[in-house]
């Protein structure tokens, strides 16, 4: 049976169709390569932000796989089936405050906003979650840590901010 001619528009009905038989997988090349070219660019805006503002992080090739590997695992939180089905599981804060408490506030805000930017530019976050996980990273910017008390403060103010974001319609 058709369920879709090519070259036609999915619509909603032709979507719930396509889910109900199990073919739901859109490959597109063209988003890939763009979504590559993004990353790279976002890779090397961080590079010379990094250059220019904190030279010791630059040439730390540890500080680099650290900053790396918290980026990718909060997309790769975002992109797996329970960053989809459940988008307030998404690591985003609390990337934000491990990424401050180690590396300082402005490097911490600009990987913040660069890994938003392509949660919501991928579609993985839009929304209230969007707003609610920015509010609550932006909680763990503001704060500031000196002993396990705050830490912990720190913690109850995101849960707090990311509770609020997602009561509040956007």
């Amino acid at each position: 049976q058709l369920l879709v001619k090519r070259g036609k528009p999915i619509t909603k009905e032709n979507l719930e169709s396509l889910k109900a038989v199990g073919i739901t997988q859109v490959r597109n090349p063209g988003l890939a390569a763009l979504l590559a070219v993004a990353l790279s660019a976002a890779f090397g805006l961080t590079g010379i932000f990094l250059h220019q503002y904190a030279p010791k992080l630059f040439y730390s090739p540890s500080s680099l796989a650290m900053m790396a590997t918290v980026s990718i695992l909060v997309c790769a939180v975002a992109a797996s089936p329970v960053g989809a089905d459940l988008p307030q599981l998404i690591p985003l804060p609390a990337a934000a405050l491990i990424l401050s408490l180690t590396y300082g506030k402005r490097v911490t805000a600009i990987l913040t906003i660069l890994i938003a930017i392509f949660l919501n530019v991928r579609g993985l976050l839009t929304g209230a979650h969007l707003v609610s996980q920015v509010a609550a990273a932006s909680i763990a910017l503001t704060m500031k840590v000196k002993r396990r008390k705050d830490l912990m403060l720190t913690g109850i103010l995101i849960g707090f901010m990311q509770m609020i974001g997602y009561l509040i319609p956007v």
